[in-house]
């Protein structure tokens, strides 16, 4: 048994992410304009892998039906899949026509390398020991062939070419599945000499340096998977379940373990290579989601695969043409053999949240970025920003001063009001948030002497940001101005004097996150909010299409945008105020400073003429409305808002 499923949620994320890595690259010459990076080069087990065991002596294969069935040409390429993997979607949704070819076959050769190539091999895994036991490949020689990939590459563009593709490309790891379940759990000997623990510090200690050596041979941008719940896979529920039909929580607590590990050692990784640019790609909880309720994803089998029985099979012995059993239509099931996913579950729509480049504004590419940013508020309602002007210095900073703010004057209260202990007497699901904050005004005056013992420092680094977060503000608002085909003024002008503040809010670390919501699920009020939130800690979700988007912590000093209510009357409903929580988290507590540029209190609202939105009110008459109905549905709120006349 090989490699571990990625579902539609969770690679979702993973697309997410690896666009928000490539969106930088989009002022960069890829090998094709159509292209947000030149080349896509991957290494790990079987659910990468594309065809390399076709050209090993091993019994994990997939070059031979059913695998392939609903691939290219009804083709059995050696994909683990009945379709596309979701690394060859991710392909897809960065503008390549074609796939990078596994690296053992005789494709691999001449311009085809140019967009890359695969390393992967199912039955691989991070410790070479996993991989020799099954004859695949084992990591450290996927490296050895990523040299000989280099020099081959060389040869075909050019030593300078060659350079600035491999600098330039999207590399992609997925393994460690196969330790756990192929081997570890298998194998007395490891299982005598490790803990769990240490079984997962001895596979990241070998991630490191296969990133360290990486990171020397020229890559800056890679994508690591985490691990999924391994003790959801139908195979392990078969081989460890104990006759039970659930997934196994052992398996998943030592997924959890090596998660943590893992992301520890990202951030270590950082600090250590300046200019390296990594991601984890998180698919736990998407994935335990997913097979918890799949329905809610259109999926009704999540307990067995589609070939054969479904709950052992992964190999030639058990999924093979005679297998009796096998599904005639796979796009119901989340796995298609009892380890890997469906297509149908890597095809499912993907969340890949709006990435813009500001900077690309003032450039060649200003009439793209426009349509970027009226997509982004027309279909999300909520975006990513980068490049935006904000000094980042300026924006840790502020993170650092906030945090020893909340350490020094708001942590003990918070833990001693009544909303913190009420977990310690109640089993019930509270409706109150999870939240410790202060609200801080900037315009038309400010509120920051008012707050007790806030430091001059802080105050003076608030000050700064602000200033900066203005400008940010008034960039939007014009270019959503001439996007609507408005004047370039018009927002600013429609806010009259805007109210500018700043919910400085931190969602504490919460013993029973089950028990709270961190923020209940609303829509904001005023105009345009932009938000700077941890580097680390997760909780913000928004809802969209029947489902909450996770938004990840930020990345690479980017700011989050989301519309308020009056964007979407000003925009006669073309714009979307959306729908937002924050959950909150066992593991640690989650910054976040949303600044509001709303309109003045006396501001007249009502939809631009030219786009017929009816009525007119005062948003002070919004606001009293607001306070009473904020989580409450907006549809109600508008209706009656519409029939305030000034």
């Amino acid at each position: 048994m090989e490699g571990r499923p990625i579902s539609s949620k969770a690679w979702a994320v993973a697309v997410t992410q690896l666009l928000i890595m490539s969106s930088s690259l989009l002022n960069v010459k890829s090998q094709s304009s159509t292209t947000l990076v030149p080349a896509i080069i991957t290494f790990g087990d079987s659910t990468v892998d594309v065809g390399n065991n076709d050209y090993l002596h091993t019994i994990f294969k997939a070059d031979f039906p059913p695998y392939g069935r609903d691939f290219k040409n009804h083709e059995a390429t050696g994909r683990f899949c009945n379709g596309k993997l979701a690394t060859d979607i991710t392909a897809e949704t960065l503008g390549f026509t074609t796939f990078p070819v596994a690296y053992l076959s005789p494709q691999a050769s001449g311009k085809n390398l140019l967009i890359g190539t695969n390393f992967a091999s199912a039955a691989s895994g991070y410790y070479d020991g996993t991989a020799i036991l099954y004859h695949a490949i084992p990591l450290s020689q996927q490296l050895e062939y990523y040299k000989e990939y280099q020099s081959k590459l060389a040869k075909v563009a050019g030593s300078s070419k060659a350079s600035s593709i491999i600098s330039q490309a999207l590399y992609i790891l997925s393994a460690g599945a196969s330790d756990f379940v192929q081997n570890y759990y298998i194998n007395p000997y490891l299982y005598k000499i490790y803990s769990p623990d240490e079984f997962s510090s001895f596979l990241v200690g070998i991630f490191s340096d296969f990133v360290t050596d990486l990171y020397k041979l020229g890559a800056r941008r890679i994508g690591v998977t985490s691990l999924p719940p391994i003790g959801c896979l139908p195979a392990s529920i078969t081989l460890f379940g104990k006759g039970s039909n659930g997934c196994v929580s052992r398996l998943n607590s030592d997924a959890q373990a090596f998660n943590k590990k893992i992301n520890s050692a990202v951030s270590s990784l950082t600090k250590k290579l300046p200019q390296l640019k990594i991601a984890v790609f998180d698919i736990y909880q998407p994935l335990y989601d997913l097979v918890a309720s799949p329905s809610k994803s259109g999926f009704f089998e999540a307990r067995r695969g589609c070939c054969g029985t479904g709950t052992v099979e992964t190999t030639s012995l058990l999924c093979n043409p005679k297998s009796i059993g096998t599904c005639p239509n796979a796009t119901g099931y989340v796995f298609w053999d009892s380890v890997h996913p469906s297509e149908a579950a890597n095809q499912s729509k993907t969340m890949a949240i709006p990435v813009i480049n500001l900077e690309e504004l003032n450039g060649e590419k200003r009439s793209q970025t426009m349509s970027l940013v009226h997509e982004a508020c027309a279909k999300w309602g909520f975006f990513w920003v980068e490049n935006h002007g904000i000094n980042e210095g300026l924006m840790q900073k502020i993170k650092s001063l906030v945090k020893m703010h909340y350490e020094e004057n708001m942590k003990d209260s918070f833990y001693e009001s009544d909303i913190a202990k009420a977990f310690e007497t109640h089993n019930k699901v509270f409706d109150f948030d999870w939240e410790s904050s202060i609200f801080i005004r900037h315009k038309p005056d400010t509120s920051t002497e008012a707050i007790l013992n806030l430091k001059p420092e802080l105050c003076k680094a608030m000050e700064d940001y602000i200033d900066q977060v203005i400008n940010l503000a008034e960039k939007l608002a014009e270019t959503m101005s001439e996007n609507l085909g408005l004047d370039k003024g018009y927002l600013k002008k429609t806010f009259s004097d805007p109210y500018i503040g700043t919910k400085v809010a931190i969602y504490p670390q919460c013993p029973k996150p089950e028990q709270f919501i961190g923020l209940r699920a609303h829509t904001d009020a005023g105009g345009i909010i932009l938000l700077l939130q941890d580097d680390y800690v997760s909780g913000l979700e928004f809802w969209r299409d029947g489902e909450w988007v996770p938004i990840t912590p930020s990345e690479y000093n980017r700011i989050f945008v989301n519309l308020g209510d009056q964007l979407e009357v000003v925009s006669n409903g073309i714009y979307k105020s959306i729908l937002h929580r924050v959950l909150p988290n066992k593991e640690g507590s989650r910054l976040s400073m949303a600044t509001f540029y709303n309109p003045g209190a006396n501001a007249i609202i009502s939809p631009a003429p030219k786009l017929l939105y009816p009525g007119q009110y005062r948003f002070q008459d919004y606001l009293n409305y607001y306070a009473d109905t904020k989580f409450s549905d907006k549809g109600s709120r508008f209706k009656t808002i519409k029939e305030m006349q000034v």
